[in-house]
């Protein structure tokens, strides 16, 4: 299945025209076609809030409660699973609209695409390095399994079945 089958969705908020010209300009130059998310915003009531997470178990774990813009971010998250899941294609891309997307993304979208190894979900994107197992080469990138938790969601492809 080439990339071109992998459903790409952006999470954006609709008050942000600015990174939706940016990152729309990056797909285009890759040849990439999108639709975007529109993003729950956390400047705005947040009806579901006391419901989006468990607040005493984040106190506990972190020592932090969550913002409001984590939560609509969290969420936002959650309704581009919904599309993946609802959608025919066996796994989808999201990807949030201020992420620089490296010029191989096309290449390692097809690669991901023609995975036979079974997978949930992979990140494509890191912020530190992270304990790994190299697991195999992947376009000239390498696929690896985290040891413990991974940190940020500015890229990921994730199956129908695991956003469900």
């Amino acid at each position: 299945m080439p990339h071109t089958a992998l459903p790409i969705y952006v999470i954006s908020l609709t008050r942000s025209p600015a990174r939706r010209a940016a990152i729309s300009a990056q797909l285009a130059a890759l040849g990439l076609t999108f639709s975007f998310i529109d993003a729950i915003d956390g400047a705005r009531p947040l009806p579901n809030a006391a419901q989006a997470y468990d607040r005493e178990k984040r106190l506990r774990v972190y020592g932090t409660e969550l913002s409001p813009h984590e939560i609509g971010c969290g969420l936002s998250h959650v309704k581009a699973c919904a599309a993946i899941a609802a959608g025919p294609a066996r796994a989808g891309v999201v990807l949030e609209d201020d992420v620089v997307l490296a010029p191989d993304l096309p290449a390692v979208l097809d690669a991901v695409a023609a995975l036979e190894r079974p997978f949930d979900i992979i990140r494509l994107a890191g912020k530190r390095a992270r304990k790994c197992k190299p697991v195999q080469q992947l376009a000239g990138r390498q696929l690896v399994r985290l040891f413990g938790g991974a940190c940020g969601t500015q890229g990921y492809v994730i199956t129908g079945e695991a956003a469900r």
